[in-house]
């Protein structure tokens, strides 16, 4: 057998800082899922055991992690790392009529175990800024 390692580090264009996931077990434990959110649909706040590669494929996704409230969208083709490992956040569609739908791809992932984690809701409040990639704009 063999086991795969991975190390992954994410640094948003509005931050200075990267957030590093190095995976203390074997990689190669994947899951792909399609996920669907309906219109103004969430997914509560929650966490992934490892890294977790989010490609949206229809709508809009608002992403929200505690470390910094920062409210960042992507749209279709858009794709973003999430690198888990405690990395507490939240994914919404904040449209009203339509749903949104992205293929996530959870590395690490421990056998039996679930690729997301939920966890009591956090008290943020996103920053007066709000990032697209290669874009930047005001809420």
């Amino acid at each position: 057998t063999y086991t795969v390692a991975a190390t992954f580090r994410t640094r948003y264009d509005d931050d200075d800082e990267a957030i590093v996931s190095t995976l203390p077990r074997d990689a190669s434990n994947v899951l792909v899922a399609k996920v669907t959110w309906e219109p103004e649909g969430t997914s509560g706040w929650h966490t992934h055991p490892g890294p977790a590669m989010v490609s949206v494929v229809k709508g809009e996704l608002e992403i929200i992690n505690e470390r910094d409230c920062v409210v960042r969208t992507y749209g279709v083709g858009e794709a973003f790392i999430d690198p888990g490992q405690g990395n507490v956040h939240l994914a919404s569609n904040t449209s009203t009529t339509d749903i949104t739908v992205a293929y996530a791809t959870f590395l690490g992932v421990p056998d039996g175990q679930p690729a997301t984690v939920s966890v009591e809701p956090v008290a943020c409040t996103p920053a007066t800024e709000s990032w697209r990639p290669g874009r930047r704009g005001v809420l």
